[in-house]
């Protein structure tokens, strides 16, 4: 009998597949093989199943290991006095015959090598333990099997390249690089593979991707080796052509850059100590500190101070890939410059993680919850803004006992778990010092290293040596004055780079006693810098400073001076001084920014100029803009790609708001928040954007036509969060300015929304008639989108009145108009409410087959809110099936998406769908708890969302009291109020996962 788990756990015994379809008993099968030939413990095998073990956890073990046995030849699954022993033959497991085979092949000749590695691979049919992936009890294994995996492909494909088989790798490498984008090994092979092809210039763009990856998630620039491999391909080095040796360990250890002195030098260059693997200078004292420390188990929390410009982040990352492969979880980095507010580093840091952030109430709470279990280093970069968050850590430290957190900031967090390291700035020579020494010192090494970036070719000799030196000690030893210095030698010689900072220092250091000598370096740096741009350079400098989390040149061209002309020139000028850095590409231009402390001094000349209300307001208007764009593309094909295109720049949108609700055009920031509301409904941020619009409708500032807009997308986000008092009361306000303004469509959008919630939530005849006047509005703006939103609409009215042939006839009409129109939300949502008309037929095949079509296209969008109810539909059709257990697993799965789209309504739902199942067990006093705490998520709002409302007959308050009797049902009703979410999820969890007998 062989056992696979390199992919999906399969069994197979001969060339039949043993099938073992119960999650809980494939889960303790995949425990038993991970520690295969040992005795694992009953209690162990408890804690790695459950979360929160059953009462009966013993026994339903017992029976899990009974059900197991069955399937297994006996004698294989032994019962021993302190746990239970799965015995396998050294064939049986796949992993043990992958490492065995890797084993082997290291110790192999290099022609016999690779076909080991060949057959190594060959075992893997999909991730390592794929069923297992969200499991903690799988994750050490997880992390170590894919490791050796990437180590046998990189191996793999060494080898290939040294026998000449380039093109055969060409692929694989591709692939490979795109998953592991910072791994310079992997893409010096990739970049070889496609110049031995015959396409260098494909060859030097991996290099240019690389560099940006290593900038933007390491914060630090290629190595040596990959730097000299991109030199030998320009070049077009013979040696690139044919591997010099049969093994080839590394393909960019082929390459060798020859030293180049500049020309206008006869003495022979110095050499540098530089580093052999990275182009992370110096910090070796550091290092040897903080990595032992940051290891050790009573070590939590180390905070990285220092003033800005001492290269914190630089030694955060580096330390962080040191010592990450020492926690099974690995490092994740949260770049904090971009969080604004102490409130969102939850959200910043779940975004980091890949969880959705929902309300910024449980963002908190989620991402505790995902850490509890994870053995994980947490990277915060730049909390000095961010202070009064620092007891967050507390709590995610006492809530996660295996999280170690590595902060950057520049005064301390004063927690008590708090470890406080002084970052200094780098080691400068002693006036004076010979040459060597001068040459090895860290602030010259990193200087020379970034000069060379500069101006290729670039060495320091004995004359420029003492020049360099003193440079770097004016400058304080500071890493990003050192680089701003070096980013003019392509202009400047180091003496003319010191004699125009010499004043400048000076001028600094005794203009503003009262701050660190340090500060004062690193301000004179900047504006030196700044100093040495033209006129126009400094104008775009200072008026880009009003972008937050960057921009695209596009953006950029709306809001900086005109007459600035080919502003792609000067953001080029911009980037090559170092007041600039690449910002990703998550469109399809690329984005820049300036380091925080850059944007500071910017922002100081923008207001020195008098000119911050200007731009302001350009800025403002160029998201308008942006945002009138987007409205209509968020409803067509195109909707995907424009959701992340304003996702990318919603720090610029919120600086905007803010801009117009404080001190700018109020009529601009509302248009911008009203054009956006699709993307505020499908990213769950509709409780951000009505704190927007009710801020600036509560000014009596802005026209009507634009108040009205703003009123429209309030009653929009209401509508998603149930708030049927709030849609009622601003599309009356709105509704008539619309119509004497003539805007069909919106007077139109807004008798939809009160006709939608009035039919669902009750007043079937209301609605019906308000949303069949917004669909004669619809078609008298000839607006297909509209049209067909109707049609659905009043098709889930009718269904509420039982009409379910005409509901399910509108329904399908919206269906085919959403296929039409692209828009991917408009067809999930009507699948959606065909499911629940074939839930009210009694059809759970296919209600079930529409709510799936409809997760997938709502998965697609990364649309939160309408995978919850998707979900809730799947855990009605499993309820109509008798499947309780089912449909209690769909119900918990519900509760994620629901809390990210901040969707009260779903929440609640979630909860009254539990009581169901709970009554339907006679679990009558959860049932009244679970309907007490719905009660207070969504108070006083009817559940005109609610799947239940289309053919599931769901426990009502008002029945249970009957059934109870008022006292007892009141009781449990007031505890399910006072208990907390997580504590009536995990009671209902805990008690309807366990079958209970008698009444």
């Amino acid at each position: 009998m062989e056992f696979r788990v390199l992919g999906p756990l399969e069994i197979v015994d001969g060339e039949a597949e043993v099938v073992i379809s119960a999650a809980k008993q494939r889960a303790l099968l995949a425990i038993l093989l991970l520690h295969t030939g040992s005795t694992v413990p009953g209690h162990r095998l408890i804690e790695n199943l459950w979360e929160q073990p059953p009462v009966s956890a013993r026994k339903v073990v017992q029976t899990y290991i009974s059900k197991v046995r069955q399937v297994l030849p006996d004698g294989m699954l032994l019962t021993r006095p302190s746990g239970y022993t799965l015995c396998l033959g050294p064939d049986d497991l796949d992993a043990v015959r992958f490492e065995r085979l890797l084993a082997d092949a290291r110790r192999a000749r290099p022609e016999e090598e690779a076909d080991l590695l060949r057959q190594a691979l060959g075992l893997w049919r999909g991730r390592a333990l794929e069923d297992f992936a969200d499991e903690p009890f799988a994750q050490p294994d997880i992390v170590r099997l894919e490791n050796l995996r990437l180590g046998a492909l990189t191996r793999r494909c060494e080898l290939d390249l040294a026998a000449g088989r380039h093109l055969l790798v060409l692929g694989g490498l591709e692939a490979l690089v795109q998953e592991h984008s910072t791994d310079e090994r992997l893409r010096g092979q990739l970049m070889l593979a496609y110049y031995r092809s015959g396409r260098p210039a494909e060859a030097l763009r991996v290099y240019r991707d690389g560099r940006r990856a290593l900038v933007e998630q390491l914060g630090m620039e290629p190595s040596e080796p990959l730097r000299r491999l991109e030199r030998a391909i320009l070049r077009h080095e013979p040696s690139l052509d044919v591997a010099e040796s049969a093994g080839l360990p590394d393909a960019s250890r082929a390459v060798s850059a020859p030293s180049v002195s500049s020309p206008r030098d006869r003495v022979p260059p110095l050499r540098a100590t530089r580093p052999s693997v990275d182009t992370f200078v110096g910090r070796t004292r550091e290092l040897e500190r903080l990595r032992p420390l940051l290891l050790d188990t009573a070590t939590r929390l180390v905070t990285l101070t220092g003033p800005a410009g001492t290269g914190k982040t630089r030694l955060a990352a580096e330390l962080a890939r040191q010592v990450a492969p020492e926690y099974p979880d690995g490092a994740v980095s949260v770049d904090l410059t971009r969080v604004s507010e102490p409130g969102l580093i939850a959200s910043a840091a779940c975004a980091a993680f890949g969880l959705r952030p929902g309300h910024l109430g449980d963002a908190a709470t989620d991402l505790a919850e995902f850490l509890s279990s994870r053995v994980q280093l947490l990277v915060l970069d730049n909390f000095e803004h961010l202070l009064p968050a620092a007891p967050l850590l507390e709590q995610l430290l006492a809530r996660a006992p295996r999280l170690t957190v590595l902060a950057t900031s520049r005064a301390p967090l004063d927690v008590e778990a708090e470890r406080v390291v002084v970052v200094p700035p780098l080691p400068v020579p002693a006036r004076g010092s010979p040459p060597d020494v001068v040459a090895a010192a860290d602030a010259v090494v990193l200087f020379v290293d970034r000069a060379r970036s500069a101006r290729p070719g670039f060495e320091l000799t004995e004359p420029s040596a003492d020049t360099v030196g003193e440079l770097c000690a004016r400058l304080d030893g500071l890493p990003l004055a050192i680089e701003l210095a070096a980013a003019r030698v392509d202009l400047l010689s180091p003496r003319a780079i010191l004699s125009r900072l010499n004043g400048r220092l000076d001028l600094l250091a005794t203009a503003v006693t009262s701050r660190p000598e340090r500060h004062r370096s690193l301000r004179a740096a900047v504006d030196w810098s700044y100093d040495l741009l033209d006129e126009r350079q400094q104008t775009v400098f200072c008026e880009l400073s009003v972008f937050a989390g960057g921009f695209t040149v596009g953006t950029a061209e709306a809001v900086v001076s005109p007459g600035n002309g080919l502003l792609v020139d000067v953001v080029r000028s911009l980037l090559r001084a170092s007041l600039l850095r690449a910002a990703g590409s998550p469109g399809d231009e690329p984005r820049f920014g300036m380091l925080e402390t850059i944007r500071d001094c910017a922002r100081a000349q923008l207001d020195g100029r008098g000119r911050r209300h200007q731009v302001r307001d350009a800025h403002a208007k160029a998201f308008r803009t942006l945002a009138d764009q987007a409205e209509l593309q968020l409803r067509g094909p195109d909707q995907v790609r424009w959701l992340d295109l304003v996702e990318a720049e919603l720090p610029n949108i919120r600086e905007a708001l803010q801009w117009s609700t404080t001190d700018g055009d109020v009529d601009t920031g509302l248009r911008t928040a009203a054009s956006l509301w699709r993307f505020w409904q499908v990213r769950g941020r509709t409780d951000e954007a009505r704190r927007h619009l009710e801020a600036m409708l509560a000014s009596p500032s802005g026209s009507t036509e634009a108040r009205a807009a703003g009123q429209l997308t309030v009653a929009r986000c209401a509508f998603h969060q149930g708030d049927l008092a709030a849609v009622r009361e601003h599309v009356a306000a709105c509704l008539p300015v619309h119509r004497r303004c003539g805007d069909t469509y919106s007077a139109a959008f807004g008798l939809m929304l009160v006709g939608a919630s009035t039919g669902r939530s009750g007043d079937v005849d209301r609605g019906t008639a308000l949303l069949r006047e917004a669909l004669e509005l619809a078609r008298a703006a000839r607006d297909s989108w509209l049209e067909a939103s109707c049609r659905g609409y009043l098709g889930m009215v009718s269904s509420a009145q039982g009409h379910y042939v005409v509901a399910r006839h509108l329904l399908e009409d919206g269906l085919r108009g959403g296929r039409e129109l692209g828009d991917t939300r408009l067809v999930g949502w009507f699948l959606i409410g065909l499911g629940r008309i074939a839930l009210a037929a009694g059809d759970s095949v296919r209600a079930r087959r529409r709510f799936e079509e409809a997760m997938t296209w709502q998965r697609r969008l990364v649309d939160a809110w309408g995978e919850a109810w998707a979900l809730q539909g799947l855990a009605c059709a499993a309820i109509l099936d008798g499947a309780p257990g089912s449909a209690v697993e769909l119900v918990i799965q519900s509760l994620t998406p629901a809390r990210r789209a901040q969707s009260r309504p779903a929440i609640a739902c979630a909860l009254r769908l539990l009581a169901t199942v709970a009554l339907s067990g006679g679990r009558r006093e959860l049932a009244a708890q679970l309907m007490g705490g719905a009660s207070l998520v969504s108070p006083g709002t009817p559940p005109f969302w609610s799947v239940e409302g289309d053919g599931l007959g769901g426990v009502t308050a008002d029945a249970l009291r009957v059934a109870m009797g008022a006292e007892r049902f009141d009781e449990h009703w007031a505890r399910g109020r006072a208990t907390t979410m997580e504590d009536i999820v995990a009671a209902a969890t805990r008690e309807l996962a366990v079958p209970r007998s008698g009444p």
